[in-house]
C-alpha cells in the first residue's frame, strides 16, 4: 500500500542522492557556483512542507543543476517519491533527419554530454527543477522501482536509468558487479522516455535483463502493467501500460454501436472487406458490440475508425487475443486492405 511521502522518505532520497554525484547545496551555493554540475538545492523552507506528523503536505520544488533528469528522477522514486519533470525542451536534434539511427546517434550523445557535464563539469551544466508530489497516487515508476528492489534483495544489480546505451550499461553491471554471470536488470536514458513527466508508462519500456526470467517476470507483474517475457537473453522485457496499442500490434475494430446511418457504416465495412457479403454486414450491426475488423495493423484500424465515426459509428480498438485459435482462410473477420 502507497502512502503520501513522509519527510523520512524525502531524507532518504537525499541521501541516496549524495551517494551518488549528487552534492545537496543551500540557495547561496547554487546561486554562486554556476559552473559546477551535479548540484542539488531543496528550498530553504523545506520543513514547512510537511505536517506534525512529518507527512509530506505540499509539493516540494528542487532546483538542480547538471546531471541526468532520468536518473535523478529514478533515484527520488526508489525512496518513494513521485518526482515529476518538466517535459524536454526542442533542441538542435529535433531537426535531425528521421531516420532511426541519426535520431539515437543524436540522443545518445547528448545525453552523454550531458552525463560528463554533471560528472567532470567539462561542459556547462545547465539548471532544471524537479518537483516532489505530495500525493497518494504512485506513479509505474515509482512500481517499477519497488520491483527493482525487490530483485536487489533477490542478488540482482537492479538500477534504473542506469546509462545512455545498453552497451554502456552492461559495462557498468560487469564492473560493478565482478562477475562474469551477473544477475542483473536495468533500462538505459533513452528508454525513460517511455515514461510521462509523472513517472507514469506511456509507451513501451525495455528491460535488459539476465538472471531467472521466471522471477523477474513474476515481481515486474506485481507492478499491474503490460509485461512480455523474452524469448532469450538477447531479447528485453517489455514493460507497457495495459491496453497500449503501438503502430507494430496487430488489433481488432470493435463496433460498439452502428448510429442512425447504418447503409453507410456498411459501405465503409465493405470497402475494408470487399468480400463481406452485405446479409453478413447487416447482421454484425443488429449485435453490438461485434468484431468488424481482427487482425489487422494498427494503421488499418486507425484508417477504418475515422471512415466508421464519420458515418456515425461508435469503435473501440483492442490488440488481437493473440492466444485466439487462427481463422480459416479466407474468413471475412480478417481485412484486406
Amino acid at each position: 500500500m502507497y502512502h503520501r511521502p513522509h519527510r523520512d522518505d524525502f531524507d532518504r532520497a537525499l541521501d541516496r542522492l549524495a551517494a551518488d554525484y549528487w552534492q545537496i547545496v543551500d540557495s547561496e551555493r547554487f546561486a554562486s557556483d554556476i559552473g559546477t554540475g551535479g548540484l542539488l538545492n531543496p528550498p530553504s523552507d523545506l520543513a514547512a512542507h510537511f505536517g506534525p506528523d512529518g507527512t509530506q503536505r505540499a509539493d516540494i520544488t528542487l532546483r538542480y543543476r547538471g546531471g541526468v533528469t532520468p536518473m535523478l528522477q529514478s533515484t527520488l522514486a526508489r525512496a518513494g517519491l513521485v518526482a515529476s519533470v518538466p517535459a524536454r525542451r526542442p533542441d538542435e536534434n529535433d531537426d535531425v533527419p528521421d531516420t532511426d539511427d541519426a535520431k539515437w546517434a543524436a540522443k545518445y550523445e547528448a545525453t552523454r554530454q550531458r552525463l560528463l557535464a554533471a560528472e567532470n563539469g567539462t561542459l556547462a551544466p545547465e539548471d532544471g527543477t524537479v518537483v516532489c508530489l505530495a500525493t497518494d497516487s504512485p506513479s509505474d515508476l515509482l512500481r517499477i522501482t519497488r520491483a527493482f528492489d525487490r530483485l536487489a534483495e533477490h542478488g540482482y544489480f537492479a538500477a534504473p536509468a542506469l546509462w545512455p546505451t545498453p552497451s554502456g550499461c552492461w559495462e557498468i553491471v560487469f564492473t560493478q558487479t565482478a562477475d562474469a554471470h551477473p544477475k542483473a536488470v536495468f533500462w538505459d536514458t533513452q528508454s525513460h522516455d517511455a515514461f510521462d513527466a509523472r513517472g507514469d508508462l506511456v509507451d513501451e519500456l525495455f528491460v535488459r535483463w539476465s538472471g531467472d526470467p521466471a522471477l523477474i517476470a513474476e515481481l515486474l507483474a506485481d507492478t499491474g502493467l503490460e509485461v512480455t517475457t523474452p524469448e532469450n537473453e538477447t531479447t528485453a522485457f517489455v514493460l507497457r501500460p495495459v491496453g497500449l496499442i503501438t503502430p507494430t500490434d496487430k488489433v481488432d475494430l470493435i463496433l460498439e454501436a452502428p448510429g442512425e446511418r447504418q447503409l453507410q457504416v456498411i459501405r465503409v465495412l465493405r470497402e475494408f472487406i470487399p468480400t463481406l457479403p452485405l446479409t453478413e454486414a447487416k447482421a454484425r450491426l443488429r449485435k453490438t458490440p461485434t468484431p468488424l475488423l481482427r487482425n489487422v495493423t494498427a494503421g488499418t484500424a486507425e484508417k477504418a475508425t475515422e471512415r466508421l465515426e464519420a458515418a456515425g459509428a461508435t469503435v473501440t480498438v483492442t490488440r488481437t487475443d493473440t492466444d485466439r485459435p487462427p481463422r480459416p482462410s479466407g474468413d471475412p473477420d480478417e481485412a484486406h486492405p
